[in-house]
């Protein structure tokens, strides 16, 4: 059973106690996680949409039609703010606490300067995009 932290634990320990120093092929399996522990996107949905307020049950949410990444990112961020009463605590505790993307606040002025130097430099359209 590898659904839970000691059966991950005991696989990890009998992957280490088993390998020898041969390097790995491509082709062969080095761990198996179960499906019901991996982040997808349907238990994103599932979490984000259990957390809206009852009189919105049945009416459209348009969180179905979000981009996958974008509904992954927001259900991360919903979990880093449970903190450790995340149930993908440990995943989360292992990601930056800066994001290096460029929808982070504190990447805004750097952002802007590019959008910039891509419109007066290159003459790039850049209508529209954030000034």
């Amino acid at each position: 059973n590898t659904t839970t932290y000691e059966g991950i634990q005991a696989a990890v320990q009998l992957q280490s106690s088993s390998s020898s120093n041969r390097p790995y092929t491509q082709s062969e399996v080095l761990l198996r996680i179960p499906l019901e522990a991996q982040i997808t996107r349907k238990t994103a949905l599932e979490t984000l949409l259990s957390l809206l307020p009852p009189e919105q049950n049945g009416r459209s949410t348009h969180l179905e039609e979000l981009d996958d990444a974008f509904v992954l990112a927001l259900y991360l961020a919903h979990e880093r703010g449970l903190g450790i009463n995340s149930r993908v605590w440990p995943y989360i505790a292992t990601l930056p606490l800066r994001p290096t993307c460029a929808l982070h606040w504190g990447w805004r002025q750097s952002v802007v300067d590019i959008v910039t130097a891509m419109s007066v430099e290159m003459g790039t359209d850049v209508q529209g995009w954030p000034n």
